[in-house]
């Protein structure tokens, strides 16, 4: 399949992408496009998508994580977040630990819960919000969607990106009105200082 046919796709999974599924960018054409809708360097971006990776990987090799767990794993800027759940403290604990000696690592957040995993009912409501959190994104006027990355576990909404301050409060703003968000966490970077 030639390049061009991809790009829409590519265009529509970055801009719509904020689960465990990264998207790796080949074609110099799509990075170009993804960029100028991104603070991130193409070369961030794709260091982010291989820690993505690498992250799963390592939890696949864990067989307690791998047989017992449910884990998400989204990467900006170098600051993984880790969603989901896991069957005990400590195999979590230990992947976090290999995860932040990745490179190009510089933070883990873990915010995945300790029990059993969550129902597909569950999940399905958490892609319902994430999806109606990003389709009020796209209706903002004047708003870059592709800037931010929306995770959603357990009614909890987890918003990622390099973004302006005005952005992350809009982006804020949006997930806390959707109906059955029970909590918005934000993990931006902002590309201005406070004032």
């Amino acid at each position: 399949m030639r390049s061009h046919r991809l790009l829409p796709l590519l265009i529509t999974m970055t801009g719509l992408a904020g689960c465990a599924a990264p998207v790796i960018m080949g074609a110099a054409a799509a990075g170009a496009v993804v960029a100028t809708q991104d603070e991130r360097s193409t070369g961030t971006m794709a260091a982010d998508e291989s820690i993505e990776l690498k992250a799963s990987d390592l939890a696949n090799r864990d067989p307690q994580l791998e047989q017992s767990g449910h884990l998400n794993f989204t990467c900006v800027n170098g600051v993984v977040l880790i969603t989901g759940e896991a069957p005990a403290r400590e195999p979590l604990t230990r992947l976090q630990g290999e995860i932040s000696k990745l490179d190009k690592v510089r933070e883990v957040r873990n915010e995945a819960v300790i029990g059993a995993v969550s129902s597909m009912n569950s999940r399905s409501q958490d892609t319902w919000i994430t999806t109606k959190v990003k389709s009020r994104m796209v209706a903002e006027k004047n708003f870059r969607t592709n800037r931010i990355k929306v995770v959603t576990e357990h009614q909890t909404v987890y918003l990622m990106g390099v973004v302006t301050r005005h952005e992350g409060f809009v982006a804020a703003t949006i997930a806390r009105d959707i109906e059955g968000v029970k909590r918005v966490v934000k993990m931006f970077e902002y590309t201005e200082q406070a004032s």
